[in-house]
């Protein structure tokens, strides 16, 4: 019978045994180095340096809600470029240094109180004061509808000599906070009138959103400081 002896039975467990040992070392040498790891790890992440958290930015002022206080006397006002009934581009701050502005928002083409304002500032200003005072109207009016304004203003004296420029896209408006969002369609304005100095800062405004009244040229030309005619 062939069997195995009790020498060769005992060999072969003592190798086993040995593989066994050699392979329970390499499992335990393994698991400290990682443990140890993981140790470090954690002492680091709590000796490290807390990260400041990243300040919080200063929201800038959404140009699309209506803030009638936004622009007013002190303030630099926003610049802009927008062309003219006639396609011309007039850009604010190109008037810098060399004009003080009378800008003018108006509601529509549609608005008989806005079509008087316009055709009465056509005497605002005598030839020698147009020389250092520029007049400027913006509404969102397309350039059509600012021919029927232009009708209009001609049944009163005086020269249409300054530009009804086109903010169709209200951006212009909403940039000076005086969108009137109960209007009957979107852009329009609520009436008002800014003096602006050669530093393109605001210096007086009229702007009365209860009434609609309208700045008279009298008042424009106090704010302006200029002699009553």
């Amino acid at each position: 019978m062939n069997g195995a002896t009790p020498d060769s039975m005992a060999s072969s467990m003592v190798r086993f045994l040995l593989w066994l040992g050699l392979i329970l070392l390499a499992c335990f040498t393994a698991g400290v180095s990682t443990g140890c790891g993981n140790r470090e790890a954690s002492v680091d992440s709590l000796t490290a340096p807390i990260a400041s958290p990243s300040p919080t930015p200063t929201p800038a002022a959404d140009p699309g809600v209506t803030d009638l206080e936004r622009i007013k006397p002190g303030v630099e006002a926003p610049d802009f470029l927008l062309t003219d009934q006639d396609g011309g581009e007039h850009r604010l701050s190109d008037l810098r240094g060399k004009k003080r502005v009378v800008l003018v928002f108006y509601r529509t083409f549609m608005c008989t109180q806005c079509v008087g304002q316009l055709g009465r500032l056509k005497s605002l200003l005598t030839d020698a004061e147009k020389k250092d005072i520029q007049i400027l109207a913006i509404s969102a009016d397309t350039r059509d509808e600012t021919q029927n304004t232009l009708i209009e203003m001609s049944k009163y004296p005086g020269r249409a000599d300054y530009p009804l420029l086109e903010d169709r896209n209200h951006r212009v408006i909403d940039r000076y906070g005086i969108h009137n969002p109960a209007e009957f369609k979107p852009g329009i304005p609520f009436p008002a009138v800014y003096i602006i100095d050669k530093n393109g800062i605001v210096t007086d405004r009229y702007l009365d959103a209860a009434e609609y009244s309208r700045a008279s040229n009298e008042w424009i030309r106090e704010a302006l400081k200029i002699n009553q005619r």
